[in-house]
């Protein structure tokens, strides 16, 4: 029987480039990972650029690199999980090898003290026992992120806090094991507190709500600081709800802000 006796006989489009469609699928001689089964191949025209891969009937895995059958994905996850975990354990080495002895609070700065008040105010878990992410506060910790940094930098170079060891791993990069360093996204990660005191509760506490002597030049600087940066807060408000541009603020932006002050 010729193809055109195929295409009267059952009723097929007279064109013969679309017969392809109506045949069954080709029986492969590979078979299915998972299922054991043979693949199949579908038949293809000449003229398509694209060819349509090999399947599975029954779990519909396919030869292809980037396959989402149930089977392709759980080994993804595994390995993923895997990964994650090699990541934290080398996380964590890091972190226990290169740990700062204890701080005692009362060797800080006014600037310091003030900065860690607020951090754990805001930030303090309900047994005292880590900080949690800025990016997780309820309040913001600063007007700008570059002053929420500046703080954080400022109080983790005094050591008073240190890397949780079961921080969110999406917090951490560049895992470098021989060098025992990484980087890290600071509003992403988790602290624990690193100074002298066996009660921490009384310790957060007397933090929290200090009574320290302050001189009126330490807290007149402190507060010029803070409204320099809740001015340039204002600024970038108002050019994006008023002028709707993007503020950008460099040095010299910084610099007219500390010449008005």
């Amino acid at each position: 029987m010729t193809v055109k006796d195929l295409l009267k006989k059952y009723a097929l489009p007279s064109s013969l480039s679309s017969l392809w469609r109506y045949l069954p699928d080709r029986v492969s001689e590979d078979k299915c990972p998972y299922c054991n089964v043979p693949l199949l191949q579908p038949h293809y025209s000449r003229q398509l650029s694209e060819r349509k891969p090999v399947y599975c009937p029954e779990c519909s895995h396919q030869l292809i690199e980037k396959c989402r059958c149930a089977g392709c994905y759980a080994i993804k996850q595994e390995e993923i999980r895997r990964e994650q975990s090699q990541k934290r354990e080398i996380y964590k080495k890091i972190v226990k090898v290169s740990a700062l002895e204890k701080v005692d609070f009362n060797t800080l700065e006014f600037k310091e003290k003030v900065y860690l008040g607020a951090f754990l105010r805001e930030g303090i878990s309900e047994d005292c026992s880590f900080v949690f992410p800025v990016e997780n506060f309820d309040n913001v910790l600063a007007p700008t992120l570059a002053a929420t940094e500046g703080i954080l930098d400022c109080i983790v170079g005094t050591g008073a806090i240190w890397y949780h060891p079961d921080v969110n791993l999406d917090a951490v990069d560049d895992l470098d094991p021989v060098k025992n360093d990484f980087t890290y996204y600071p509003v992403k990660m988790k602290w624990e507190i690193n100074l002298v005191g066996e009660d921490r509760v009384a310790l957060v506490n007397s933090i929290i709500d200090p009574s320290f002597e302050v001189t009126p030049w330490e807290a007149y600087g402190l507060w010029k600081e803070i409204a320099m940066h809740e001015a340039i807060e204002y600024l970038c408000y108002s050019m994006a709800n008023v002028l709707k541009v993007n503020c950008l603020v460099g040095k010299n932006t910084l610099c007219d802000f500390k010449i008005t002050q």
